[in-house]
């Protein structure tokens, strides 16, 4: 997920997200196989006060994006699964795993006890949200990093949707059809690299 804090009129912020699954090998130097099943870019309606608040509001949206992708792709795997009568899924069953190239949220979000507060009361809320939904895949909170994810910006691919870029650069990304996901060293990162505490599978 990323965002663009402020780039339009009334000072209005942009927002972008791709959501993929893929195959289990995501986590290796090689990757695995990726299929991009949701995208969006889009004007965030609230009036952000700060970048932290526009990447808080992409990361909400995209990781709402892929619980419901998850939920849709439990219906059609298991069989008489019903996301309203079947209870949760089990954490293992296709975890959803939110990037951002955002340091501070993933800070904030990965932080151990309640949310920090912030300056920002509705933003404090937000992020307590986006805590409560991580707790279907972690619900003692005890691995918040292995639930989210940060990046360097030139490996964010969602920044493709919330920056003026040449669009054969996505494109060309989105054809390999593949995603490797792995731990960098932060001083020799490169544009193919994901980096992060260890290695994970994610959307962005």
């Amino acid at each position: 997920t990323d965002a663009s804090w402020a780039n339009a009129a009334e000072l209005k912020s942009q927002a972008g997200y791709l959501t993929f699954v893929t195959g289990s090998n995501v986590q290796t130097p090689n990757g695995d196989n990726a299929s991009l099943l949701d995208w969006r870019s889009h004007r965030i309606k609230r009036q952000c006060r700060s970048t932290l608040a526009a990447e808080t509001m992409s990361l909400d949206a995209g990781f709402d994006s892929g619980i419901f992708l998850r939920e849709l792709m439990a219906e059609a795997l298991i069989k008489d699964y019903n996301p309203v009568q079947s209870g949760k899924l089990p954490p293992e069953f296709m975890p959803v795993m939110p990037v951002t190239d955002c340091r501070s949220l993933y800070d904030l979000l990965t932080k151990d006890g309640p949310v920090a507060a912030t300056q920002e009361k509705r933003l404090t809320l937000d992020l307590g949200a986006i805590r409560e939904s991580a707790e279907e895949f972690d619900p003692e909170q005890e691995a918040l990093k292995d639930t989210f994810k940060w990046v360097d910006t030139s490996s964010q691919l969602a920044d493709h949707l919330t920056k003026q870029k040449p669009p054969h650069l996505l494109r060309e990304l989105l054809d390999r059809n593949r995603v490797a996901l792995q731990a960098a060293d932060r001083n020799e990162v490169t544009d193919s690299e994901f980096v992060t505490e260890k290695p994970f599978s994610a959307t962005h």
